[in-house]
């Protein structure tokens, strides 16, 4: 078997925002998504534009080890991840 052939992608759906087109980045609808990826999973952070307050959301691909948790910037909720599991083979 190929090295790396057992790395899955995965997508997970988030609401999508609540934003007109004409919007800026920092106007009303604006927000700030930290996403994290461990050896437990996928976690998203949900700060406000202060960053004083922070929601965590999680864990996506629970047993799974996240590389590269990335959201896909045509949509803004559509978050791709660089997975493995967790078992070694």
């Amino acid at each position: 078997m190929k090295r790396g052939s057992g790395r899955i992608k995965s997508r997970i759906r988030l609401r999508p925002a609540r934003r007109s087109r004409t919007s800026s980045t920092r106007g009303a609808g604006a927000r700030i998504i930290l996403l994290v990826g461990t050896r437990k999973g996928a976690f998203i952070y949900h700060g406000d534009l202060s960053r004083r307050t922070w929601r965590v959301d999680g864990p996506h691909f629970l047993g799974h080890i996240i590389n590269h948790p990335v959201l896909d910037p045509r949509d803004g909720r559509t978050m791709l991840a660089a997975s493995r599991t967790g078992h070694s083979t």
